[in-house]
């Protein structure tokens, strides 16, 4: 939450404008680690199982601060669960590390 209200919120007003998040914004999410936390430990990701309550928490944190980036800073995370939920061994050694 802490994130969404430091480095969302000041600049919703202009992403919804330009109906997009900045580099900038993207970059810093990901150096926190929030792509990885559907990523299995294994991949090196974040995730020790994975969690549509730990999704769904992160979700609303960053929706505090704008929903919108919040969207754009999650999608791969959707992506990368939908292959640790889904993918087969080959397609998870070979993909989920790209998301780390």
């Amino acid at each position: 939450r802490e994130f969404a209200e430091e480095q969302l919120r000041p600049v919703a007003h202009d992403a919804n404008e330009a109906a997009e998040t900045s580099q900038e914004v993207l970059d810093n999410a990901a150096e926190l680690g929030i792509s990885l936390i559907s990523i299995p430990e294994e991949y090196e990701g974040l995730a020790a199982e994975s969690s549509a309550t730990t999704g769904a928490l992160v979700a609303e944190a960053l929706a505090f601060g704008d929903m919108g980036q919040a969207l754009a800073i999650l999608a791969p995370a959707g992506v990368a669960n939908t292959i640790t939920n889904y993918g087969d061994d080959a397609q998870q050694k070979t993909y989920l590390p790209e998301f780390a």
